[in-house]
């Protein structure tokens, strides 16, 4: 982070902000990106549900190569007439330059300008825009150059990510723009938390009610089901779910205050979201189910016999009643299962991060391929989470210690750990946000 500084923008349709720019990555002087931190959200635009969100593609800019995306910006039209409405074209990623890709002419002569720099091409996904790349500049006509989204995403997933915890006495803390930043207390009185995006969820003790604000952590909470009996509340994206005591397990999509809910199961044990995944672990059965598209799309059984389910991107795992952590990358209807490790009490995945808890409390995490090797993260661990480029872990302070610490580490798996939270007397719940 190059600088960071108070801006107030002229104008009753943007809301003052803090601005974040972004020093030359690897010294390669395209990457020229900032990111404005609203005050408050945007609406969304006509036709677009809430809330309206582009979240950032979690691929690498060698797959986007030859697929087409949606452009849009207010540069020129012409190589000297400046329109400054907004103008959109499909435009492809034909190879490979730097930190992202370079984009040429479309049939129909269309191409990014002069004056498009900053704007965004997007892949859409069910109705859902991801971003692809910033462009950074233009040679009039002739072609386009974006900073592809995985030379930008770790560094804005820094400022905009939030962490949590809550504490054994069911205190419930967010912080953000940084794990040194100071922890903002949310509600005292949950025993379970969630965070997605710029969501927030907890469920209230009290009357176990599952609670959702949206925006800054000082928003009002907005009851998800006055009902009561909630014993999960699930977030992603603009998916929200929930499982009640009698082990229905609902999901709306939309706004926080939609009550479009879809039952997805009347016997789940546990349930998880991942973007337009949907997966459950059945106590009827034991079985893992997952669908993928709309709500109301069919389920799949995955696996039998399984405690636990997890879901990120095209990845699923399932950690069998065994202990056997096993996790398979693609179609739902693929078998191609691996066998990533035995004596495991929690799985996890993170993007292309694949997370075990052993049964000698060691956290294990890998990257990259489902063979990849191991790295041993840390010891004493009771809970453990990943979250992109962030691992999260609760753990005895030291061995036989009756006390606890919350750490979290960003970056690689070397990547020195940061202590959230030291020597509580009761366990802390590691709340980090799904990918």
């Amino acid at each position: 982070m190059a600088d960071k500084k108070k801006i107030t923008v002229g104008s009753t349709k943007v809301m003052p902000a803090e601005m974040y720019s972004m020093a030359p990555l690897n010294s390669v002087p395209n990457i020229d990106v900032a990111l404005i931190k609203l005050s408050s959200s945007l609406p969304a635009p006509s036709g677009h549900v809430e809330p309206w969100d582009t979240p950032i593609y979690s691929g690498s800019s060698s797959s986007l190569v030859g697929n087409t995306y949606y452009c849009q910006g207010r540069g020129y039209n012409s190589c000297s007439t400046h329109v400054l409405a907004l103008q959109s074209a499909n435009l492809k990623a034909e190879y490979l330059q730097d930190e992202g890709f370079v984009m040429l002419p479309n049939s129909s002569g269309q191409i990014q300008m002069a004056g498009d720099s900053g704007s965004s091409c997007y892949q859409v996904v069910n109705g859902r825009y991801y971003i692809v790349g910033v462009q950074s500049w233009a040679v009039c006509g002739t072609s386009s150059y974006l900073t592809g989204a995985d030379a930008i995403r770790d560094w804005v997933d820094s400022i905009i990510d939030r962490v949590g915890m809550v504490d054994g006495n069911g205190t419930f803390r967010v912080k953000e723009a940084g794990l040194s930043h100071a922890w903002v207390t949310q509600y005292s009185g949950a025993f379970m938390a969630a965070i997605a995006g710029p969501r927030v969820a907890m469920i209230r003790q009290s009357d176990e009610h599952c609670l959702v604000k949206e925006g800054a952590l000082s928003n009002n909470w907005v009851d998800q089901w006055s009902s009561g009996g909630v014993v999960r509340c699930l977030l992603d994206g603009s998916r929200i779910g929930i499982i009640t005591k009698d082990g229905v397990f609902r999901v709306k999509d939309g706004s926080i205050s939609s009550t479009g809910w879809v039952v997805q199961s009347s016997t789940a044990a546990s349930a998880v979201l991942s973007g337009n995944r949907i997966g459950f672990v059945s106590y009827a059965n034991s079985h893992f189910y997952v669908k993928e598209g709309e709500i109301s799309a069919t389920w799949v059984d995955q696996y039998s016999d399984v405690w636990q389910g997890v879901l990120s991107g095209t990845r699923i795992g399932v950690l069998t009643n065994a202990g056997t952590f096993w996790v398979k990358d693609g179609s739902l209807s693929s078998t191609g299962w691996v066998v990533e490790a035995t004596n495991v009490t929690q799985g996890a995945l993170s993007g292309n991060r694949i997370g075990a808890l052993s049964g000698d409390s060691h956290f294990y995490v890998k990257e990259g391929a489902l063979d990849a090797a191991w790295v041993d993260e840390y010891a004493n661990v009771v809970q453990a989470t990943l979250s992109g480029k962030r691992i999260g872990v609760v753990a005895n302070s030291y061995y036989g210690s009756p006390l606890y610490d919350f750490l979290v580490k960003e970056g690689d798996l070397s990547a020195e750990w940061v202590v959230e939270a030291a020597n509580s007397s009761t366990a802390s719940t590691a709340v980090l946000p799904n990918k």
